[in-house]
């Protein structure tokens, strides 16, 4: 089966935003328990502002076969709520996305439906609110490759509000994604898993903006850790450590810096420390 639309270059792509927590203080606890998950998550930023949230999923009450994801942010005066079912249409997920408000009137609010489904050659998934929008993206998986599209469609006056294409191919320990939104730019990324200890990912885009080009890899380390670091040619710097702690813990230290003037300031430092209970 292909991978979602969203998912092509994922391995990349990874390399270059996951690990990194330069700028902000965050802390993440989650837990399971008889169908239950629990997340609940802290952060900090530069500025001092703090932000936090709790995820709760579950098994929907009403034994539709539904899953029910609510996720409430203090300071947001609705909860966030999902539900997701694969059930009542064979092959195909639906998730129903709205809000429920906790003051003044509660009357739910529908934001949109999410629908994916796959087979062995497409991978197919959609959106929309029912009014203005839909979006639509699909993978068809080829011998050469996989081929994928994306459209969104303005609803109310039927014209196409982006588009874009993309190419995927993975042969041995490389994987390989070209995009391009059909307006004279592109964006390749190119991951290798050198060997089990090492991988190494290159991206380059050229748009409005002009071309930029990034390098990123990651290293296993001791005891379960890991080192990774990314670089780009605007001089952006970045490394980062993941550490294992005890009991399921774990510990992410990263910072960036300015490498074409490291007397400046701006330089950013950051800590990230998740539990799994």
């Amino acid at each position: 089966m292909p991978a979602k639309y969203g998912d092509l270059g994922k391995k990349a792509n990874d390399l270059f935003n996951k690990g990194y927590e330069q700028g902000k203080y965050k802390v993440e606890v989650t837990s399971k328990s008889d169908g239950f998950e629990f997340t609940t998550k802290g952060h900090q930023d530069a500025s001092g502002k703090i932000s936090a949230s709790h995820e709760m999923k579950h098994p929907c009450l009403l034994k539709t076969g539904s899953i029910m994801k609510t996720t409430f942010t203090p300071g947001k005066n609705a909860l966030d709520i999902e539900a997701e079912n694969s059930k009542l249409i064979k092959g195909l997920k639906l998730t129903a996305v709205g809000s429920f408000p906790i003051e003044g009137c509660p009357i739910p609010a529908f934001n949109k439906i999410k629908g994916a489904w796959s087979n062995d050659k497409l991978n197919v998934n959609f959106d929309s609110n029912l009014s203005s929008s839909v979006n639509i993206d699909a993978v068809f998986g080829a011998p050469v490759g996989n081929f994928g599209v994306k459209l969104g469609l303005n609803a109310k006056s039927l014209e196409l509000a982006n588009r874009e294409i993309a190419f995927n191919m993975n042969k041995g320990s490389i994987d390989y994604t070209f995009r391009t939104a059909l307006n004279k730019d592109y964006n390749v990324v190119f991951h290798n898993q050198v060997n089990d200890n090492t991988a190494i990912a290159v991206s380059s885009t050229y748009n409005s903006k002009g071309m930029s080009l990034a390098l990123a890899s990651k290293v296993k380390g001791a005891c379960g850790s890991s080192n990774q670091f990314k670089i780009a040619n605007n001089g952006v710097f970045a490394l980062s450590h993941i550490t294992p702690l005890r009991n399921g813990a774990e510990l992410t230290i990263s910072g960036e810096f300015n490498a074409t003037n490291l007397q400046a300031g701006g330089h950013k430092l950051g800590a990230g420390l998740k539990f799994n209970l």
